[in-house]
């Protein structure tokens, strides 16, 4: 059992706790050595310490059975049971997001390496459970603390592919041999690929026969091994497949003044750092309902690496012709600024912020919501069934899209967004509001500068008809920039219906009645029912 934890606690701490108990234990004259028998106590405390750890910790997960799952992944590894391993690190995924969305698992407190990026996401690979392996890719890309698995998770996606062109290759050629494995499969890490055969032939899908200094590779002729066949409709889609689909959807000029309820956005980068965005993926909701969609290519200045280019499909030669991203920032910022933008975890606006930064320009000003929040209250059933990532929800909710094309991702968030409120009843900006908000949720907007009534500053206040983040959207369109209180800037106040519960003996709101003082100082300020107000801004 010492390699158990070994594997699933952090190197870092195992070591520590050596040494400490090394410390602690009685001392030992010069030149004397620990004995066998000594070390073997001392590896036994630790072991005993870390089964109480990690029993415990399991106990204040959801389901209190995270410790039973990472049990069974390493019996069912050992004893080459691979489909019982995969379904265990798949299981394991809902529990661990949970655990990090709670406050107490805010990474701190969980010091055990995650089971299905380790060897439980080769055995996802391996019997090609790329929803599993997405739902973890959606989790590290979610949590800041999660970034150093980012390459795993990618890692493991990819291998889905390599495992597959593996066989193949085999199946074509029997007795290929091993050491031109790499250049066949057109690879670049040898040592990649060899410890990818190497799991084929302990699950008893490959025989290794000795060939001089490397080895014949054959299919196994009765294969023992319970791995299914990665179906084709789940293997990775070359660049070639997913480029024929990647172009603008929509002239972006064409777009840039129109106003919509809300607009869902989402990224490819280059390599591993934030910044390299290298496509921009938009989905334009408007009033009716429709989804509008728009593909942005962008030459991220940087280099593209080889796992997030097997992702995506996107390399050098695609955005030869690109606009820069500061480029496309300057057109799409205005539209942008007057939207409540959606992602789908906190990755896109990381990214947005991260290729400001690289070029030196402001960050959007704009109010973000996260469409995973969302569907966690439409569909609460998913916490502990596959969780609430794009990947998961394509299955749950019957979506059809490209996985990893950010105009195909934009969408989906966007359906997501949509399918909520259909089956909640609620507006989106409610359902994107903490648990402990008690009021509707207001945001600042900056109006559309070529709006009708460009220069007004509005604020709301009381119940509206519709949401406050929808009105202050559609009045951005209009020109007018939307605060959420009440200032000498302000030159219009829009008043709902009001809720006597929130005036505290009044009959009119803190904002209402501070704008009243404000006319009575000779400010013009104009206050508006909320139906005067639709009018004014031509949707009532």
């Amino acid at each position: 059992m010492f390699g158990f934890f070994k594997k699933f606690l952090g190197s870092k701490e195992a070591s520590d706790s050596v040494n400490n108990h090394a410390t602690e234990m009685q001392p030992v004259e010069v030149g004397s050595e620990l004995s066998p028998s000594s070390d073997a106590a001392v590896w036994e405390e630790i072991e005993r310490e870390s089964r109480e750890k990690l029993e415990l910790m399991s106990a204040q997960m959801p389901g209190g059975d995270y410790f039973k799952l990472l049990e069974k992944l390493q019996s069912a590894i050992s004893e080459k049971k691979y489909l019982e391993a995969a379904e265990a690190a798949h299981k394991s995924i809902a529990p661990l997001q949970d655990w990090l969305s709670d406050p107490r698992g805010d990474g701190e407190r969980l010091k055990l390496r995650i089971p299905a990026l380790q060897q439980g996401g080769t055995m996802m690979a391996i019997t090609g459970d790329i929803i599993g392996l997405e739902s973890v890719r959606d989790l590290v890309f979610e949590f800041d603390h999660l970034v150093e698995y980012r390459s795993d998770a990618i890692k493991h996606l990819k291998s889905i592919d390599t495992f597959e062109r593996i066989r193949q290759l085999v199946t074509s050629k029997p007795g290929v041999l091993q050491n031109k494995m790499k250049a066949e499969l057109g690879e670049e890490d040898g040592r990649y690929v060899s410890n990818l055969i190497s799991w084929l032939e302990k699950a008893g899908e490959i025989s290794r026969i000795e060939s001089g200094k490397t080895y014949a590779l054959h299919m196994a002729e009765h294969s023992s091994s319970s791995i299914q066949t990665v179906p084709k409709e789940v293997i990775a889609r070359s660049p070639t497949t997913t480029m024929s689909k990647r172009r603008n959807s929509l002239n972006p000029q064409s777009i840039l003044n129109r106003t919509y309820r809300f607009v869902a956005v989402d990224v490819e980068t280059a390599n591993r750092q934030h910044s390299s965005i290298c496509q921009v993926g938009l989905a334009m909701v408007p009033a009716s309902g429709d989804i509008e969609t728009l593909s942005i290519l962008i030459d991220p200045e940087q280099g593209f690496e080889t796992f997030n280019v097997d992702l995506h499909g996107i390399d050098e030669a695609t955005v030869k012709d690109a606009s820069t991203f500061e480029d496309i920032l300057q057109m799409l910022r205005p539209l942008l600024e007057r939207h409540v933008l959606v992602q789908h975890s906190n990755f896109d606006k990381q990214a947005f912020n991260a290729a400001s930064k690289y070029y030196g320009v402001p960050e959007l000003r704009a109010n973000w919501v996260d469409s995973v929040q969302i569907a966690r209250k439409a569909w609460p059933e998913l916490k502990s069934n596959g969780g609430h990532g794009l990947a998961n929800l394509k299955v749950h909710l019957d979506l059809d899209f490209e996985h990893h094309d950010a105009e195909e991702d934009a969408r989906a968030a966007a359906e997501v967004v949509l399918l909520a409120e259909a089956a909640t009843g609620k507006d989106f900006s409610e359902l994107a509001k903490s648990k402990k908000q008690k009021y509707q949720t207001s945001v600042t907007i900056l109006g559309n500068q070529n709006g009708a009534l460009y220069g007004h500053v509005a604020c709301f206040t009381g119940q509206l008809a519709m949401s406050r983040v929808e009105a202050a959207t559609f009045a951005a369109g209009a020109g007018v920039t939307v605060k959420t209180g009440v200032s000498k800037k302000v030159t219009l106040l829009i008043v709902g219906d009001q809720d006597l519960s929130t005036l505290v003996g009044h009959n009119k709101s803190s904002k209402h009645r501070r704008a009243e003082e404000l006319q009575r100082e000779g400010h013009e300020i104009k206050i508006l029912g909320e139906t005067e107000f639709l009018k004014l801004i031509a949707i009532g």
